[in-house]
């Protein structure tokens, strides 16, 4: 006669999602505590002024989460120029780059084209010599760890033409998407840096078309788009907010707005628009209308303004400051007097585009370059940024038992509360799991929070598995992740054993575990203490293990199978059973 200790059904795995239905009491914090800033901001580090960029980042680190190194420039399909080695600069480039880091700063190095014109869209119109060019990028990512890149390569805009234009666009968008799939494959970011680009329905001139954006927008994470220099020649606005706000609003249809990034000047320009007067040979060629304009740093533009007695106004209609001033140039008996007219963006430029920023959801401002800024416009960024500040979300993760055995219920909750303890409601999630001998996690179940901030998942687990639960970031909210959750599974035995056996004569022990995996031992109580007689381990699934004992001892013999513990299954001990010996 043989008895079952305990039966099982067939393997099973299965996982249901519960929304629940229960309500957890919520308290709450202080509700009034200030908010964190939303970080708006990011912008260019250039090689030559690095000294003052570093120091309006580590002020205003608060507002940022990357920047951008301006220090490359791709100078053929398989060189890239160090341009801050190449300035000799005092302080080491590694320096600066682990002051970045210990800030908590992404850092997605620009790199521009350092090539003569029409010489860059040739290597990319090749396949061959456009995977040099992808390889060579992705080789300088790799090779100093740097988060991404930011593509800063204008020679299509401004240098080869637009009859070129039709024939650089295509490959344009194959080399964006083969870097994007090499640079993604390796964790990192693909940034892209170009002018304005308009709707082509609206018919709008000034679009730099070439740079595609409908077809790019899938392969790339940023889109910084340089909204600024619309007047270069002649007196007017660095960026006019309808000029800005059209191409914001193309880019957004396009894309997740998150992506992009609206463009600002830390500079402003200034414009001979008249000359009277005989001016000193020494400024003679310079000082004439329709000069090249002067460049200055937007925080010298009231000192600029004072000096003159001018006084800066600003236009709501362009979302700018300008001011006209006379200067005069002596020089001996010679002399003359220029009128000038400047245009900059100050703080309240800032802010006007901040409201592009909220009124689409882009991912915010990207300056040219950190550190022009005035004084005024950081602290009334933070404040804007406060205002629009996503909300705070806190996941957490339990279960009904961390332990289990195979084909029983164990019940996930996952928690998810703004900081101040009310509950995230209606907030997509998902759960992910990962075996313990596994390094990826899987997306294994979806759901949305109930009124209480809560979802549930009833899982009936086959091995050792690590939870966590995890919502998107959006606009209104930061993303956020859970803690990881272990839960360990023990292994089913079936044992089939004789209630009664002879001296001498060997008798079998048959077990069947589910899952049918690892090592087993068959174990008996002698002198009061447990002692192994024998263990099985599995080579491959078997349909079940057998144990053949013999025992010359008569008498009432006391066994049982333990499992040893592997990182898939806990160990697992089984009820004892008796044989009799005759």
């Amino acid at each position: 006669m043989k008895r079952k200790y305990r039966s099982t059904e067939s393997l099973v795995i299965a996982l249901t999602l519960i929304l629940a239905g229960a309500i957890l009491p919520v308290t709450n914090a202080n509700a009034d505590e200030e908010k964190l800033p939303r970080k708006i901001l990011t912008g260019w580090m250039p090689y030559y002024s690095v000294k003052n960029s570093m120091t309006s980042i580590l002020a205003n680190k608060d507002l940022m989460s990357e920047v951008s190194p301006f220090w490359y420039s791709l100078t053929s399909a398989t060189a890239i120029k160090d341009q801050y080695a190449s300035a000799k600069l005092t302080i080491p480039k590694q320096t600066q780059l682990d002051i970045l880091r210990a800030n908590g700063l992404l850092i997605l190095p620009a790199i521009t084209d350092g090539t003569k014109k029409l010489v860059l869209s040739g290597l990319l119109a090749k396949p061959s010599t456009r995977s040099q060019v992808v390889n060579t990028i992705t080789k300088l990512v790799l090779t100093n760890n740097y988060d991404g890149i930011d593509l800063d390569l204008e020679g299509f805009a401004f240098s080869d033409g637009t009859a070129s234009w039709a024939k650089t666009s295509p490959n344009w968008v194959l080399f964006i998407k083969e870097l994007s799939t090499l640079l993604h494959a390796n964790g990192k970011i693909l940034s892209m840096t170009t002018p304005v680009v308009f709707d082509p329905v609206k018919k709008r001139s000034g679009s730099y078309w070439v740079y595609n954006w409908p077809e790019t927008a899938p392969y790339i994470d940023r889109l910084r788009i340089m909204t600024y220099d619309y007047s270069i020649s002649k007196p007017g606005p660095i960026g006019p907010l309808e000029w800005t706000e059209a191409t914001v609003a193309y880019a957004a249809s396009l894309m997740p707005p998150s992506k992009v990034w609206l463009g600002v000047p830390g500079y402003g320009r200034d414009w001979i628009t008249k000359v009277t007067g005989k001016c000193p040979a020494t400024y003679a060629k310079l000082i004439k209308a329709g000069a090249k304009a002067a460049v200055f740093a937007a925080n010298k533009g009231t000192e600029l303004a004072s000096t003159y007695g001018a006084v800066p106004v600003y236009s709501e209609k362009m979302g700018e400051v300008t001011f006209t001033y006379q200067k005069t140039y002596n020089e001996g008996t010679a002399s003359c007097t220029a009128t000038r007219v400047a245009w900059y963006q100050n703080s309240k430029a800032y802010l006007a585009r901040m409201e592009l920023v909220a009124k689409y959801e882009l991912g915010g401002l990207t300056q040219w370059t950190l550190g022009q800024e005035d004084a005024e416009t950081m602290p009334g960024l933070r404040e804007y940024a406060k205002s629009i500040s996503p909300d705070v979300i806190i996941a957490s993760l339990a279960t009904s038992k961390s332990e289990t055995s195979y084909g029983d219920k164990s019940r996930i909750s996952a928690l998810f509360t703004l900081s101040d303890k009310r509950p995230a409601a209606a907030l997509p999630i998902s759960i992910e799991a990962r075996g313990e001998d596994e390094v990826e996690w899987k997306v294994i179940g979806e759901a949305t929070t109930s009124v209480t901030g809560i979802a549930e998942w009833d899982l009936i687990l086959g091995r050792n598995m690590r939870f966590r639960a995890s919502s998107p970031g959006s606009w209104e909210r930061l993303s956020a992740t859970s803690n990881e959750l272990a839960v360990s599974v023990e292994p089913v035995l079936e044992i089939n054993a004789p209630t009664v056996a002879k001296a001498g004569v060997e008798f079998a022990i048959s077990v069947r575990a589910v899952p049918n995996e690892g090592s087993f031992n068959l174990e008996e109580f002698v002198k009061g203490k447990w002692v192994q007689s024998d263990q099985v381990t599995l080579g491959a699934p078997t349909e079940s293990v057998l144990f053949n004992v013999t025992s010359a001892a008569r008498g009432f013999h006391k066994y049982r199978i333990t499992t040893v513990p592997s990182p898939r299954l806990l160990g697992k001990v089984s009820e004892e059973f008796t044989v009799l010996i005759r």
